[in-house]
């Protein structure tokens, strides 16, 4: 198997294009924090109050912009992670039938306990 990177014609612009977009609304979400004292008044339990046009902004952000980029950007790198196990799979016999399901069942497994162990 080649491990070197794969060539430009081999990679799917629209997923990048989708990708790039989804990095640029994580960032636009961050904004507010880089620059203003309404995360840590948030952190702290003190409300903010907003007027005027600054109020419609952020019912505007709240409803369509929070979150939704972390939404797409995992489906994303999930979309991303099928398409490599398709590809692998085509090209090596990594991927044998009879260990296919047991080995990543394992490997989730594993994942999730570590994911459970750290969160407690």
């Amino acid at each position: 198997m080649n491990n070197s990177p794969i060539t430009g014609k081999d990679r799917i612009l629209t997923i990048d294009i989708i990708r790039g977009f989804a990095l640029f609304g994580i960032f636009l979400v961050n904004m507010p924090a880089f620059h203003s004292p309404v995360f840590m008044k948030s952190f702290y339990g003190q409300g903010v109050e907003y007027s005027g046009i600054d109020y419609w902004v952020d019912v505007f952000f709240s409803l369509f912009v929070e979150m939704k980029f972390f939404t797409i950007f995992s489906f994303l790198f999930g979309l991303g992670l099928f398409i490599y196990i398709i590809v692998v799979r085509q090209n090596t016999r990594y991927f044998s039938d009879e260990m296919n399901g047991e080995r990543f069942c394992f490997r989730q497994n594993i994942c999730f306990g570590i994911n459970y162990k750290q969160r407690r």
